[in-house]
C-alpha cells in the first residue's frame, strides 16, 4: 500500500510541477496556428442579431 501511495504521490507531484503556458497559442506549432479560423463564428451572430 505504501508503494502505491508513493507512486501516486510522485506522479501527482510531477503533474503539478509543470506550469501550463499562460497563452494557449504559445504552445501551438506553425501548422496548428495556420489551421485556426480567421475569426470566431459567434462574432458574426452577434452582429446579425
Amino acid at each position: 500500500m505504501h508503494k502505491i501511495f508513493m507512486v501516486v504521490r510522485l506522479w501527482l507531484g510531477e503533474l503539478l510541477s509543470h506550469d501550463p503556458p499562460s497563452d494557449p497559442l504559445a504552445g501551438m506549432s506553425a501548422r496548428e496556428l495556420a489551421d485556426l479560423p480567421v475569426h470566431h463564428p459567434a462574432s458574426d451572430r452577434c452582429l446579425l442579431g
